[in-house]
């Protein structure tokens, strides 16, 4: 996918991101971190960086209007991390029902790119399914595609 995104300061390892949303509210620091949860499963984590806490906060509404900016940033950190750790999984989950379905929407309009790639899995009724457009989930899965010789 080749959308507008920001620049972004990446540690060595990919782990973690770093990139500023500029807009009406000011320059906002975010953060994107892939946070192991298992062997070769990673939660993602991103949303405003909290210095005094040293913390993300992925329940700020920035509102800094440049909302389809930066999900492309982090789609596009994704995408590195998914290159450069091809037998890992990535599970992404909105901090509230509204940003997971805003997720859903995203995902859905990319699909066709996504699916190149990538096997996008949906949680939906106590299971793990392939994507499917009508189907509201709770949260996805991401795995690359191994390319065969």
């Amino acid at each position: 996918m080749n959308l507008d995104s920001y620049p972004v300061i990446s540690s060595d390892d990919l782990l973690t991101h770093t990139f500023v949303s500029e807009g009406p509210k000011g320059k906002i620091e975010k953060h994107i971190s892939f946070q192991t949860i298992g062997r070769n499963c990673f939660n993602l984590a991103f949303g405003d960086w909290m210095d005094e806490r040293e913390s993300i906060n992925d329940k700020n509404r920035s509102n800094n209007l440049d909302r389809e900016k930066v999900l492309s940033t982090v789609a596009n950190t994704v995408q590195a991390f998914m290159l450069r750790y091809p037998m890992s999984r990535i599970f992404v989950r909105g901090s509230t029902q509204a940003r997971t379905r805003l997720y859903q929407m995203r995902l859905l309009s990319y699909l066709h790119e996504i699916n190149k790639d990538f096997l996008l899995e949906g949680f939906h009724e106590n299971e793990w399914e392939t994507f499917q457009p009508n189907n509201n989930y709770s949260s996805f899965s991401l795995t690359k595609k191994m390319k065969l010789p």
